[in-house]
């Protein structure tokens, strides 16, 4: 039980990139259409940005739920591989030591 429990850890810094990265993309799409948001009230823009990060928390559920399901090491550590693969993703900490612009794959935008 402690060994898948530690295989599911692996995907915390994953999580939390592909996490940065979807944020990154929301702020970005949202500044591109900020001339086209001018006109809304504050309250109207706050509601823009709830239901922009509630859309993303909405598509995370899915992969945190993957992530949390009883199965064997082997398959959890395939999902995390595929998880970083697909998104070419790379952990938080990495990043940091590489320094700008040497973990510009998790900054992509879609």
């Amino acid at each position: 039980k402690f060994k898948l429990w530690q295989a599911s850890q692996g995907a915390v810094p994953y999580l939390a990139a592909l996490q940065t990265m979807a944020e990154n993309i929301r702020r970005s799409e949202t500044e591109k259409m900020s001339q086209k948001l001018q006109g809304l009230h504050e309250k109207e823009r706050e509601a823009v940005d709830k239901l922009t990060r509630h859309i993303i928390d909405q598509l995370f559920r899915p992969i945190y739920y993957s992530m949390k399901a009883d199965e064997g090491i082997d398959a959890k550590k395939s999902k995390i591989w595929a998880l970083k693969n697909m998104f070419r993703l790379e952990p938080e900490y990495k990043r940091r030591l590489l320094g700008p612009g040497g973990g510009r794959a998790a900054q992509l935008n879609a």
